[in-house]
């Protein structure tokens, strides 16, 4: 089998740029922010390098832009979907604009080219994949991808070094221990792609035994990552994420449902067992689980969360603004989950347009699961489902995430391009 870097070297540069890109949405950002870690540097002091990255990556991604919007036929066909996401995207910019505009608190003034940076950064991703997306080498791109990722969890999790400017970082807050150069999510998510990866290869057909070995103790690792980081939400997001992969083999699917009724109940009667074993293994991840159940569920998560539908009562046309410094809401962090930040942001009507979306997309990211032996690199698929997930329980909307919006245009163009439509002929 032909190794996948060897077959990038030998690509058209149209290829070469596309693919390159992909893996920047992926995991370029995770990957500059660790390069320093071997000398001491830490998440603060990273930006040295994570500001040029940032300006290397937007580059990549507007020659993208260029680049297929000059080849004829580079675009997929019904771009219906991508047209809607992108009326949403707008609606968000609008929001922002507004909010900004008429800020009093000096948020504005502050983030003002950080927030603008990563506005522009998410929408030129949504539009890099979508002009170039019959050039990506998803191939290439998985194989650079994973050895990025090796990188980044092998430095971080085996190169811990506190510096000065780890004094800077509240160190009490148990998510912020599991690396030196990511925050909490940011590290766990690098561990639920790495993991999904390590997955694919070793279900796949397309990898020989080499390769499947070698993914065995990166999927270790990968684990150990979301341990360590203390994180909930990617965890809880891969584990929902892998129960629609596996269910998707059970053809009888009331079989399916009973024993998924059965896991989830021996789970809730063994919960107490459970978070014990994790406190005791996996302290950091144990300890945020137990912090949660001995609060009966209650957190300032679910605070922020009952904020954010406060704010669409209060203002259910027009919806309220990103900056709210009485809850500590701004443009960038916002209510901790997407739904609410629709809601929160654009009220009931514009919320509800959002929520379609992102709805739509979970149902054509599973439908696509169903149907996975006939729709090729998978593994997209899965990344998808799994951060749709995860922006759902417990993060934000796509505006202010490069590689979620970039992930919501590849679904659309993998759904337009290789799910069956319903005359063909299924596997």
């Amino acid at each position: 089998m032909e190794i996948p870097h060897k077959g990038f070297l030998k690509a058209p540069f149209a290829e070469k740029l596309a693919t390159l890109n992909l893996v920047f949405i992926l995991m370029g950002y995770p990957f500059a922010a660790s390069l320093l870690v071997p000398l001491g540097y830490s998440a603060f002091q990273s930006q040295t390098v994570t500001v040029p990255y940032r300006i290397i990556a937007l580059a990549v991604a507007a020659a993208c832009v260029l680049i297929g919007f000059h080849k004829k036929g580079a675009p997929p066909r019904k771009p219906k979907m991508v047209i809607f996401y992108f009326f949403c995207f707008a609606m968000c910019i609008m929001r922002v604009f507004l909010d900004f505009l008429t800020d009093q608190t000096g948020y504005a003034q502050i983030e003002n080219i950080r927030v603008w940076g990563l506005i522009v950064s998410s929408l030129f991703s949504a539009l890099s994949v979508y002009f170039t997306f019959k050039f990506i080498n998803f191939r290439s791109a998985l194989f650079i991808s994973i050895c990025m990722a090796t990188f980044v969890m092998t430095v971080n999790k085996f190169g811990f070094n506190q510096t000065s400017a780890d004094l800077l970082i509240d160190f009490t807050n148990i998510r912020q221990t599991g690396s030196d150069a990511l925050f909490s999510i940011a590290y766990s998510m690098v561990g639920v792609v790495s993991a999904i990866i390590c997955l694919y290869v070793l279900f796949s057909k397309d990898y020989n035994i080499i390769y499947k070995a070698a993914a065995i103790p990166v999927l270790l690792v990968s684990l150990g990552v979301m341990a360590s980081a203390g994180s909930r939400g990617p965890v809880l997001a891969l584990a929902l994420a892998l129960v629609f992969w596996f269910a998707s083999g059970i053809k009888n699917k009331a079989v399916f449902f009973f024993f998924a009724f059965c896991g989830f109940i021996s789970i809730y009667l063994l919960r107490y067992q459970i978070v014990d074993l994790l406190v005791e293994y996996v302290p950091l991840l144990g300890n945020r689980f137990d912090a949660m159940l001995y609060a009966n569920f209650y957190s300032g998560r679910d605070i922020l969360i009952y904020d954010g539908l406060q704010q669409c009562f209060y203002n259910p046309i027009l919806g309220s603004s990103t900056i709210n410094p009485e809850t500590g809401v701004t443009t960038t962090i916002g209510y901790h989950t997407a739904l609410v930040d629709a809601l929160a942001y654009f009220g009931i009507i514009g919320g509800s347009l959002i929520i379609a979306l992102i709805f739509y997309m979970l149902y054509i990211a599973v439908n696509m699961v169903s149907k996975k032996n006939i729709i090729p690199d998978f593994w997209i698929v899965m990344i998808l489902l799994a951060t749709l997930i995860f922006k759902i329980i417990a993060s934000g909307l796509f505006h202010v995430d490069p590689a979620f919006s970039a992930l919501i245009v590849l679904g659309i163009c993998f759904y337009s391009e290789f799910y069956p439509k319903p005359d063909a002929k299924t596997i």
